[in-house]
């Protein structure tokens, strides 16, 4: 059986990222980029795959087994429902959503057929992310001490910011690196 050959749609941050995963991965093959911006032709170029301006264009030349959605929030219940009416399996960058009045009208159109149900998935990439993973750990670990909040900037273990009370103080802020 052929590789399945996965396209990208928009290269901003997380869609370089797809980009860069799926280029790496020997289970699959870039298909294609698809942005409007001038610089995603670079990257399509760079990978040796077609470049599209639009999801229509890709989706007319029929040359995607699935589809990553890393486009814009507002865009991804339509862009979504463009890729249930062609059949093709996509991922959808969270939230998948701008209204939860969206996210159930993609639900209900996506559980009419199952076929629809089981070839849609949110990306929940941080799930399974080293540095998430590792914090947790640390968390879990007890080291820190009873927290109040955790606040941090994604990729980037080293500008966590880490609340926790101390016995007769207020609450301090600890960098964790």
């Amino acid at each position: 059986m052929d590789k399945p050959k996965i396209a990208v749609v928009g290269a901003g941050l997380i869609g370089k990222n797809h980009i860069r995963l799926i280029a790496e991965n020997p289970n699959c093959d870039l298909a294609a980029v698809v942005d409007p911006f001038e610089a995603s032709q670079v990257i399509a170029l760079e990978h040796g795959v077609p470049h599209f301006d639009e999801l229509e264009a890709l989706l007319n030349a029929n040359i995607a087994d699935g589809i990553v959605l890393a486009t814009p929030n507002n865009l991804h219940v339509r862009q979504a429902l463009m890729c249930i009416k062609h059949r093709i399996p996509t991922l959808i960058e969270k939230p998948v959503a701008q209204s939860l009045e969206e996210g159930n009208t993609l639900l209900e159109i996506a559980q009419i057929d199952p076929l629809i149900d089981d070839s849609l998935l949110v990306g929940h990439h941080r799930m399974h992310s080293p540095i998430i993973k590792q914090t947790k750990a640390l968390i879990d670990s007890g080291k820190l001490g009873n927290l109040v909040a955790v606040q941090a900037a994604p990729f980037s273990i080293s500008r966590m910011i880490i609340s926790k009370p101390r016995l007769g103080e207020p609450r301090q802020a600890v960098v964790q690196s």
